[in-house]
């Protein structure tokens, strides 16, 4: 159990972190493109929306604080002084059908999907491989039962033959002694 947990832990579970790591970092970077060529209700350019850490992308990721603090910050238009211009928000809304995962093959819903699928998929297959592993130390241990073990039936019949051996035996000394009695008897 401790190795399949090891194995689990510096295997699939690193590849799931690294592949959920690519879909924040790529998400957020371009959204944050998108964001920083609008402009916000003051007419400034947009602020990057999303930071993260390098070192741990997914774990780390945060809508810029400057952005929670003031809402009015959110570049949602496309030209300075724009007010009520919604393009900029529109394109970023957009950015869910680019096709930006895996050289242009999936989208972000589509990647995540995929991702999730993996993981199901993974662990649909650990599990048909434990039930077949335990399905094997069943076997071996009925196996080692049936040559090791006790039946309790042959044993009844291995007790009757040995009393009826000892009691054949019991008869055959009472049958000698009886006929050294008779031959010492005669002897005299």
């Amino acid at each position: 159990t401790l190795m399949g947990l090891m194995d689990a832990r510096d295997g699939q579970i690193v590849e799931y972190i690294e592949r959920l790591n690519l879909f924040a970092q790529t998400l957020a970077d371009q959204l944050n493109a998108a964001h920083e060529a609008g402009f916000d209700l003051q007419g400034a350019a947009g602020l990057p929306f999303f930071s993260y850490s390098t070192n741990s992308p997914a774990g780390s990721l945060r809508v810029n604080p400057a952005i929670a603090a003031d809402p009015a910050l959110i570049a949602a238009a496309i030209a300075p002084g724009a007010v009520g211009d919604g393009a900029n928000a529109s394109a970023i809304a957009q950015l869910r059908d680019v096709k930006m995962f895996d050289g242009g093959l999936f989208n972000s819903t589509e990647y995540f999907a995929d991702l999730i699928g993996q993981m199901g998929s993974d662990g649909r297959a650990a599990a048909a491989l434990v039930s077949a592993r335990e399905t094997v130390v069943e076997s071996l241990r009925a196996n080692y039962q049936a040559l090791s073990g006790v039946n309790l039936d042959e044993e009844a019949v291995d007790l009757i033959r040995y009393q009826q051996v000892y009691n054949a035996a019991a008869r055959l000394l009472s049958v000698s002694q009886a006929m050294m009695d008779a031959l010492f008897a005669i002897g005299r």
